[in-house]
């Protein structure tokens, strides 16, 4: 994936955040990660999966990730970073070739252990309005826990 798609997936994700704050995206990453297999889906090269790890950086969290193989190439992006990661400046968390390596990175970084899932459906448009109703109601979550 070239970096400017990249940036635009990730401009649109913080467009739904007050401020574009992506603190306010935290506990979506899986509606989140589904909506972003709707955006991609027009390029049929692509093979979209979702990526799942339980215990994150030492919680109890679990997490969504996106990993899209296009050709020999990898990238993954994990569209609610800021979560884990409040200074990170970029979703994009691995790029590559190497499906193994790519799970080895993931492992050492998140310090958890990382599942593969199945190639990812394309969302109907039923789902999409779901998954972004669902996204919206945890980002007001977010931002009347933040003001208590």
């Amino acid at each position: 994936m070239h970096k400017k798609e990249i940036q635009n997936i990730q401009d649109r994700i913080l467009d739904l955040a007050p401020n574009r704050s992506g603190v306010y995206l935290k506990y979506c990453c899986s509606e989140l990660s589904r909506l972003i297999i709707s955006w991609l889906a027009t390029d049929k090269s692509r093979r979209l999966y979702i990526l799942k790890a339980a215990n994150v950086m030492g919680s109890d969290m679990s997490h969504d990730i996106l990993a899209i193989k296009q050709n020999d190439n990898i990238t993954i992006i994990d569209p609610t970073i800021w979560q884990f990661f409040p200074k990170a400046k970029t979703i994009l968390v691995y790029e590559g070739t190497n499906l193994n390596s790519a799970q080895d990175a993931l492992n050492e970084k998140y310090r958890c252990e990382w599942a593969i899932g199945s190639q990812e459906k394309i969302p109907s448009s039923k789902e999409q309005a779901e998954y972004l109703k669902i996204t919206n109601s945890i980002i007001n979550a977010n931002l009347k826990e933040t003001i208590l």
